[in-house]
């Protein structure tokens, strides 16, 4: 079901964005079913973004040959990053690429996606400034979709007002004449924009930077597209639908 930029955004300006990204144990929804391995979380208020976008474009001149890793981030972020066993095998493709597996997690003592692990997420959401908005990249495909189906596998929610909004397609619809000619994957449009690659990709943490770097090159027009086009998250497709076992391994149980 395609989605429709929801009413309430067209009422008020967004004014936290809040940077996500997953790694996972696997890819393939029909094949893998795969669960979180870490999750990283950024939130930025509005004005932070658009007054470090403004310093780092006086810093360079908007020189699009800058090293990323020089494009300073606002000084005021809050920050919540999680690592979680995911109680299934790890792909040999996700290890490659995240160098994340079930033995160093159960090593680690990691625990599973579970209640307290939500409840963490949606507090340190609910003390941002409102309306809040999840950002992702490929997000709509892929980030939103799978952490809306853990949640689901627990019983539980987002608030029904936090919007979602996928940086590819605020890139991508912000790019002029080069929409829909060059390749949008996270890793390109940052060697694009700063001539490298994204230092510890696929690391959470790092992906999520990356985004936020990208953005403040083009903080006002994307900040904007991101006001007319978010939807709410919890409209958002499920990755795919939780199994009757998955949901009562998930489920806690009564002593």
């Amino acid at each position: 079901m395609e989605k429709t930029p929801t009413d309430q955004v067209t009422t008020s300006r967004i004014k936290t964005f809040v940077f996500l990204d997953l790694e996972t144990s696997g890819i393939d929804p029909i094949k893998e079913r795969p669960k979180m391995t870490e999750i990283c979380l950024m939130a930025i208020h509005r004005e932070a973004l658009l007054s470090s976008s403004r310093e780092n474009d006086a810093a360079v001149g908007r020189s699009t040959d800058a090293v990323g890793s020089g494009m300073g981030l606002p000084r005021v972020v809050d920050k919540l990053s999680l690592c979680v066993y995911p109680n299934k095998q790890v792909s040999d493709k996700a290890f490659e690429m995240t160098k994340l597996d079930s033995h160093s997690l159960s090593q680690s003592s990691k625990k599973i996606f579970d209640g307290d692990a939500a409840t963490m997420l949606k507090l340190f959401i609910s003390r941002q400034e409102g309306p809040v908005c999840l950002v992702a990249h490929y997000g709509d495909n892929f980030d939103f979709r799978l952490l809306r189906t853990e949640l689901q596998k627990i019983g539980q929610r987002m608030g029904e007002d936090i919007l979602c909004a996928d940086s590819l397609e605020a890139y991508k619809a912000t790019d002029g004449d080069r929409a829909g000619f060059v390749s949008y994957a996270l890793g390109n449009i940052y060697r694009r924009v700063f001539g490298g690659t994204i230092p510890d990709a696929h690391h959470a943490e790092a992906d999520v930077k990356a985004m936020i770097r990208i953005m403040l090159t083009r903080a006002e027009t994307m900040s904007k597209w991101m006001d007319k086009n978010a939807v709410l998250f919890n409209d958002t497709e499920l990755y795919y639908f939780p199994s009757p076992s998955e949901k009562r391994r998930c489920t806690p149980q009564s002593p």
